[in-house]
């Protein structure tokens, strides 16, 4: 995953449809997911995934995605470049 300025980290329970939630959140926020790498440890076990997106997350919009998806992290890391 290439170095970024704003970065999501989710860790949930690995489920058919996730990325299709989370995708639908952050298109409707009007936020571009410019990359994402996707590991889980078996299937239906725990996933992590992490985004880099163009511009920052907006207030409210991380918690929305966390309960829409029951992840156990969601997490902005902004980094300075």
């Amino acid at each position: 995953m290439p170095l970024a300025k704003h970065h999501i980290v989710m860790l949930y329970t690995d489920r058919p449809g996730i990325v299709a939630v989370y995708g639908k959140e952050f298109g409707e926020a009007g936020i571009n997911i410019a990359g994402m790498q996707i590991a889980r440890t078996t299937a239906g076990g725990s996933a992590l995934s992490v985004l880099t997106i163009d511009s920052p997350a907006p207030e409210g919009l991380l918690e929305k995605v966390r309960r829409a998806i029951d992840a156990d992290v969601m997490q902005e890391i902004d980094v300075t470049l």
